[in-house]
């Protein structure tokens, strides 16, 4: 087994970039600068941008948590082609600095804050959000007073104008200590009739006796923004591959093509089973229904597998394409690779009926890793060799873009560790690393730390970004560990007199 193993690391060593572009930051978006927001608020407390997506106008719209009275609550802000800010024409109680930003919080009668942001999607002229919240009630009995019950997932929908239009609780739970209920990502569609019935699909995982199990619904979207249930929660289960003693974790959702009036529905993450963890690809019907015809029971796995280490490889994200006359549909699973002294990424790619596309990535195995500096078993590991991890994956035309993180320790003993965005694309039919490197937050005369959390289309080969830069522990004035947001966009750099795209 260690043979195969080995075999299989060498097969897969990182290739070469292909130097088919070079990527730099856009100087059109901000003047090719990273943009930083803290709301207009304090640098001493923390503002933590996770999900992004582009409207047909070209804005980019980024949601995260920010503090509000003394908790945290959803935050909204827009900019626009060229990264100049844009005010929020309609939100109400909820805008703030002359409209500039869209500060949601959740709390009605009880506290309810937002611990995370896990999507953000658009349909028509709606916002829809996806939320990790914290639950809070009131005891029966006197002394009446609230208390802190569980965990949550919601929903939020907003109109495009930033009016706050409606919330969903998708799932909960009882727990008082850690949490057991995970929210993925949504979806959005119409049935291309009419009139037009608009669905919305879920994505998550449930803990059941620590066990992890694929939770899906599905609403119909009203037309006054409501989501009324019409599967509930279910849990598919495909050939068992989540069931005791293995289990799965859900990191996202996708939209394939579509035969008929429903697109195809694909979950991505990982799946756990004889002491490693693989990347998933996860294919069900409207109803959460596994289909059977994707990878035999619905399910389809890749394991990287490399020689020397954990051989945990974790599925963060998934994206899918597809047209509608048949099924073509491509679907990619990101994540990290476990790659002894330094970790890695990669993305594997499946065919619509869950096969490995071997002709995606190195030695047809149907994946790529790069990023990591992979060292033969029985070799030193050198100090300071970084870890690199996925936290996003876009699909625009014939390429994906790739973000996440590199954290690299210092090079003298207790130091802190350094972290810096991570930005890759890659070429999305043969899998060519096209471009890949860090891209440290570095102002003048300030050193932050830096992560991408989300990456959408940019259009015209550029990708936009959203993550956090992060004041380091030594930072004076209060601010050590505090976050901001971060917006930036990259862009192919493929001649310095005409990069901008103006003549």
């Amino acid at each position: 087994m260690v043979r195969i193993l080995l075999i299989a690391a060498l097969a897969l060593l990182p290739r070469p970039l292909g130097a088919q572009n070079d990527y730099g930051l856009d100087p059109v978006f901000n003047g090719g600068n990273w943009y930083v927001d803290a709301f207009a608020g304090s640098a001493q407390l923390s503002y933590r941008a996770r999900k992004m997506l582009r409207l047909d106008t070209g804005e980019l719209v980024v949601a995260g948590v920010v503090p509000k009275a003394g908790r945290d609550v959803l935050g909204l802000v827009r900019y626009d082609e060229a990264g100049v800010r844009q005010a929020w024409s309609n939100p109400g109680s909820n805008g703030a600095n002359g409209n500039q930003y869209l500060v949601f919080d959740p709390s009605s009668v009880f506290p309810r804050p937002v611990e995370d942001v896990k999507d953000i999607v658009r349909f028509g002229d709606r916002l829809f959000v996806l939320v990790e919240t914290l639950r809070y009630t009131m005891t029966t009995q006197p002394p009446f007073q609230t208390f802190f019950a569980g965990h949550a997932v919601d929903i939020y929908v907003f109109g495009a104008d930033g009016a706050y239009l409606g919330s969903t609780a998708v799932m909960s739970d009882s727990s008082t200590a850690a949490r057991e209920v995970f929210g993925a990502g949504i979806a959005v569609y119409g049935n291309l009739q009419f009139p037009e019935t608009v669905s919305l699909v879920f994505g998550g995982t449930s803990l059941e006796n620590g066990q992890g199990l694929p939770a899906f619904a599905r609403y119909t979207v009203g037309d006054d923004a409501g989501l009324a249930p019409v599967t509930n929660l279910v849990y598919p289960n495909p050939g068992n591959r989540c069931g005791s003693p293995r289990r799965c974790d859900i990191a996202g959702i996708a939209l394939g093509g579509r035969s008929g009036s429903v697109p195809r529905i694909y979950l991505g993450g990982s799946a756990f089973a004889f002491d490693n963890w693989d990347f998933l690809a996860l294919r069900v019907d409207a109803n959460g229904v596994p289909v059977a015809s994707f990878g035999g029971d619905g399910a389809a796995t890749f394991g990287f597998n490399i020689a020397g280490d954990t051989l945990n490889d974790g599925g963060r994200a998934i994206v899918a394409s597809g047209g509608i006359l048949g099924n073509n549909d491509e679907i990619y699973v990101a994540g990290d690779v476990a790659v002894r002294c330094g970790d890695g990424v990669g993305i594997a790619k499946f065919r619509a009926d869950g096969s490995k596309d071997t002709t995606f990535g190195p030695g047809g195995f149907g994946a790529v890793r790069f990023g990591d500096s992979y060292v033969a078993p029985g070799t030193a590991c050198f100090n300071g060799t970084p870890d690199r991890y996925a936290h996003a994956l876009a699909l625009s035309g014939t390429k994906l873009a790739l973000v996440g993180q590199t954290n690299r320790a210092s090079i003298f003993i207790g130091g802190e560790l350094n972290v810096d965005a991570y930005f890759g694309v890659v070429d999305r039919a043969s899998g060519l690393a096209d471009f890949a490197d860090d891209f440290p937050f570095r102002p003048a005369g300030d050193s932050r730390h830096s992560g991408l959390w989300d990456v959408v289309d940019g259009s015209n080969g550029r990708f936009a970004a959203a993550g956090d830069v992060r004041y380091r522990a030594t930072a004076p004035g209060g601010v050590a560990g505090k976050m901001q947001f971060a917006t930036l966009r990259f862009a192919p750099r493929l001649d310095a007199i005409f990069a901008d795209g103006l003549e």
